[in-house]
């Protein structure tokens, strides 16, 4: 079955905030989301985001999350996750099969201070090496990575670009589909039985 591609770039430089994300599958169906800021308010955080795809006309729109929404997405998200049985090793087998076509991390980074810009430094590369590691050890880096880090000892800066391009199999995205709703239904019989043993 034929491969799904998804290419996503982060990019922060001040306040200027973007994220894309574009899907081509089938070779024929290209969609693109945008996500030109992300902003985190003392209410939530308010998203800007525009989508473009061959069954929506593309658009602009302006969403905003609070926290109390997000506790609720997060505890959701867990409960369903602890009905799957072998949840974990179920994905981690399909994150097996994702090839990693391309992994770019550059980032800009200064302070005032040059000895705290060294430290800051020291970190984010310790950062970007253990994510590295976890992409290696997870997928498959059919490329080799780039990453840098650029120190500015002349004053404050932060500028980053992450640029990353996964492929798959579609078959095997439906497989895992498959197996977690299949997984999730036992877990439901699971329960009930225990129920009925309890009573």
């Amino acid at each position: 079955m034929s491969p799904v591609h998804i290419h996503m770039s982060l990019q922060k430089n001040g306040e200027n905030d973007s994220l894309n994300i574009f899907v081509r599958l089938l070779f024929l169906i290209p969609i693109r989301k945008e996500i030109p800021l992300l902003k985190l308010g003392g209410k939530g955080i308010t998203l800007r985001h525009e989508t473009d795809s061959p069954f929506a006309e593309g658009n602009r729109n302006t969403d905003r999350i609070s926290y109390q929404e997000i506790q609720k997405i997060r505890r959701g998200m867990k409960e369903w996750i602890d009905r799957i049985r072998d949840f974990y090793r179920i994905i981690q087998g399909f994150l097996a099969k994702i090839n990693v076509k391309r992994f770019s991390w550059h980032t800009e980074l200064g302070t005032e201070d040059a000895a705290l810009t060294a430290i800051l430094v020291g970190l984010l590369w310790n950062l970007k090496g253990v994510t590295l590691m976890g992409l290696g050890h997870f997928m498959i880096l059919t490329e080799s990575p780039e990453i840098r880090v650029i120190p500015h000892y002349a004053g404050e800066r932060f500028r980053t670009y992450l640029d990353l391009t996964l492929r798959f199999s579609l078959g095997q995205a439906i497989k895992t589909a498959i197996l977690l709703i299949w997984n999730l239904r036992k877990g439901r019989e699971k329960s009930w039985k225990s129920i009925l043993f309890r009573a």
